[in-house]
């Protein structure tokens, strides 16, 4: 996978890609590939931040990676792809979709809407005196913490006739998920200035309550993953809203995503000293995440300031040939 095809990858929704910012969550890392195995596969990309859209890099070796897939996963279809960019490893797990119930930790996980869920695998076996309409009996594995139930007699309603055979089926769905705490006073609060005020940015939430920028940040992030509100705009234009938006919220998301531009003059400055910029020089010359620097390049390219080029092998940008920067 190269970069432009990582780009289109978290820039697409998908229902069977997801992100961890690092290794150190090793139980959800564990869960997460059990619920892609046992579900329909797909990709778990480590050293992406995908909630703060920042790239935080892998920070193990690759042995690491493959001493914990043959330690919890080891008859399991998983490749390993590293990436590099800015200094940082991406690590890229393509997972295919098991043929058998996989577990992790001896706890079987399978994802639905986006949610990793746990659930306990079902067998189904023949009856030993078979018919042309095949009989079945269906025998649920407990959990440890209950005893085991009697086995079912031949003429108990739990058999079927008809239904054919099957490899498994799910009798039990539990959310498996950081427990929600309730949110606390400063979030309640900020979510009703969002309903009333159309949205909120980070310096607004620090001047209501008086705390500090990583607070905000963190209280806010947390608004984000549990769905209350989502984010508009980038850079100093970023702020939050609530996700049921109307046009006019949409016409707020446009005119922030223009305002987020850096100043004209600024890259003019640039680009009379350099010959080629790309994305992780934009990003870090302008102080901001890289797919920010991504967004407003293409948004200079648009406005026919810069050009899209190749340069050893990798995207850069140029001065357009058809305006001269004053």
């Amino acid at each position: 996978m190269n970069w432009q095809s990582f780009i289109s990858l978290i820039q697409s929704p998908s229902e069977n890609t997801f992100f961890l910012s690092n290794t150190r969550q090793e139980r959800l890392m564990g869960q997460t590939i059990s619920g892609l195995l046992n579900t329909m596969g797909g990709k778990l990309i480590i050293g992406y931040d995908k909630i703060n859209v920042h790239l935080t890099g892998y920070e193990q070796t690759d042995q690491w990676i493959d001493h914990y897939l043959n330690n919890h996963f080891k008859l399991s279809q998983i490749s390993t792809t590293f990436l590099f960019r800015s200094n940082k490893k991406i690590l890229i797990l393509d997972i295919e979709q098991s043929k058998q119930d996989m577990p992790y930790s001896e706890k079987f996980y399978k994802i639905i809407e986006k949610k990793l869920t746990e659930y306990t695998p079902t067998i189904h076996t023949a009856y030993p005196n078979t018919t042309e309409n095949q009989t079945s009996i269906q025998t649920t594995i407990p959990p440890k913490t209950q005893p085991s139930a009697p086995a079912s007699e031949p003429n108990s309603p739990h058999l079927s006739k008809e239904k054919p055979m099957l490899e498994s089926t799910y009798d039990t769905v539990v959310e498996v998920s950081t427990p929600k705490e309730p949110f606390n006073a400063r979030q309640l609060k900020a979510i009703e200035f969002i309903t009333q005020q159309g949205s909120i940015k980070n310096k607004q939430y620090r001047k209501l309550f008086g705390v500090s920028h990583k607070t905000a940040h963190i209280e806010l992030a947390e608004l984000v993953q549990q769905e209350k509100v989502i984010i508009a705009g980038s850079g100093r234009s970023t702020c939050y809203r609530l996700p049921n938006g109307n046009e006019s919220t949409k016409k707020m998301d446009i005119i922030s995503k223009i305002d987020s531009v850096i100043p004209q003059q600024l890259l003019e400055s640039f680009m009379a000293k350099h010959q080629h910029i790309n994305e992780s020089m934009y990003a870090d010359e302008f102080n901001m995440d890289l797919a920010q620097a991504i967004n407003e390049l293409q948004h200079f390219c648009e406005e026919g300031m810069l050009e899209k080029t190749i340069i050893n092998n990798e995207t850069c940008y140029i001065k357009a040939t058809q305006l001269s920067f004053i």
